[in-house]
Order: structure tokens, then C-alpha cells, then sequence
């Protein structure tokens, strides 16, 4: 069993996508602690501009160190993201049917959602779009392979501590990091424990963009906006 764990983050890049693809079980940790300047509220996307930050807003938080579960989007996120991506991605090949269904998620989440909970069904979204997962591009709901950290009651601590945790709750015997999990995880705490660390190994793939030179790391969105679904196969291929 090889769990992965990671913060909802806002319309994350295809790395993210690739760990989702790579894991038995993947887990939301909506109880980490919100960071400014993270990728759980903004990410890049391609304008005419060039590359620029994709933010969505949120209220101050009300003290130190809040959950990404309980950070609420600020009043009048909905029509700075909408604009941003209208303005972003006007003339892309596949910009109907995408911006359409970010439009009806926005409709369905206008009153009181958390930010985790809007990053999370847009996560689940992309998925079914990409066909990562099946299921419509429209519907919200968790199969037995995803979870959230914050309604796992059986989990503890912080840190490795709670990484290795969840895996205990899956009986796990492997769990999956992102390459930047070298900087800060404890991986001998993981050997005591008898779980296995195992490192993603990402190349990302290549996709039809109206630059003349590809630009990688950008949000899932800049996939979905330029690809139809034969090249979306291709992209999943490489996950």
C-alpha cells in the first residue's frame, strides 16, 4: 500500500497530478497550517502578458498558523479569479467548456466554503477531466482512494510525525514524497516506523501552447485550456 499526502493546493502543476497518479491512496492535508505566499492560494498561469500569478484571495487570518480548512476565501474572490482566467485564457482552443465548469464549481461555492474545500473539489475536477479518475466533470464526491487529513480522527501529531501517522492508518507500507520532501522529512523516523520513503520522479511532458517555447510548472488549467482530449491522453500517458 503506497499513500501520498498533500495540502489542497489551488489549480496545482501535473507534478502534483503525476504523485495523485503514482499512490494507492492519496490524502488531502487540510489541516496543515495555511502559509502566505504558498501554493495552497495562487499558482502561474500563461496570459498575454506573459507568466503572472493566479491568487485567490483570502480574509486575514484570524491567528497564527490557522488550518487551510478553516482560511475562508476573502469577499469578491470569485470575480478576481474569474476575470484573471477570462482575461488569461480568451482565445485558448478549449476555453468554453473549461471556463463553463470553473463557473458552475464557483456557483456552488459561493457562501462559506473554505479554501480547502474549493481547492479540493477543483483538484477532484481536473482529475476527471484528465481522466485520472472517472466520474463526471461536474460531481464532487470522495472514493474509497481520497481522503481528508482533518476528518481522519485517528491521526496525530505534526509534521513527519503526521505523515507517518496516516500511513499507519492505512496500514501503508511505502509512502510517496515529492522531491522536496529531501529538505525537511525526517527519513529515519519513517525507517523506524517501517514505512518506506519513496521520492517522485517527474518529467513533465510537453503540451500545445501559443508560446513559441514551452513553458513548464504552470497550472493543470493551462493544460485543460490548450488541450482537447486527444492531447490530454498524451499528457495522462506521462503521468
Amino acid at each position: 500500500m503506497k499513500v501520498a499526502i498533500h495540502q489542497p493546493n489551488a489549480f496545482p502543476w501535473l507534478g502534483y497530478f503525476h504523485k495523485v497518479k503514482q499512490a494507492d491512496v492519496f490524502v488531502f492535508l487540510d489541516d496543515a497550517a495555511f502559509s502566505k505566499g504558498s501554493y495552497t492560494n495562487r499558482v502561474k498561469i500563461m496570459t498575454p502578458r506573459g507568466v503572472e500569478w493566479l491568487t485567490i484571495p483570502i480574509k486575514t487570518a484570524g491567528k497564527l498558523g490557522q488550518p487551510i480548512c478553516e482560511t475562508q476565501m476573502a469577499e469578491g474572490w470569485e470575480d478576481k479569479l474569474l476575470g484573471k482566467l477570462e482575461g488569461a485564457y480568451r482565445n485558448a482552443p478549449q476555453v468554453q467548456p473549461v471556463f463553463s465548469a470553473i463557473c458552475d464549481h464557483v456557483d456552488a461555492v459561493r457562501e462559506g466554503a473554505s479554501l480547502a474545500d474549493w481547492n479540493t473539489r477543483m483538484v477532484l475536477w481536473a482529475m476527471r477531466r484528465m481522466g485520472v479518475i472517472p466520474g463526471t466533470a461536474h460531481l464532487l464526491d470522495y472514493t474509497e482512494e481520497f481522503y481528508v487529513s482533518s476528518k481522519m480522527d485517528q491521526v496525530r501529531g505534526t509534521s513527519t510525525e503526521r505523515l507517518i501517522s496516516i500511513c499507519q492508518a492505512f496500514n501503508a507500507d511505502t509512502y510517496l514524497s515529492g522531491s522536496g520532501g529531501h529538505n525537511y522529512q525526517d527519513e529515519e523516523a519513517f525507517a523506524s516506523a517501517g514505512i518506506k520513503l519513496e521520492y517522485t520522479s517527474f518529467t513533465h511532458p510537453v503540451y500545445p501552447q501559443p508560446s513559441k517555447t514551452f513553458v513548464s510548472g504552470l497550472s493543470v488549467l493551462d493544460m485543460l485550456f490548450n488541450c482537447d482530449e486527444e492531447e490530454r491522453a498524451k499528457v495522462l500517458q506521462c503521468l
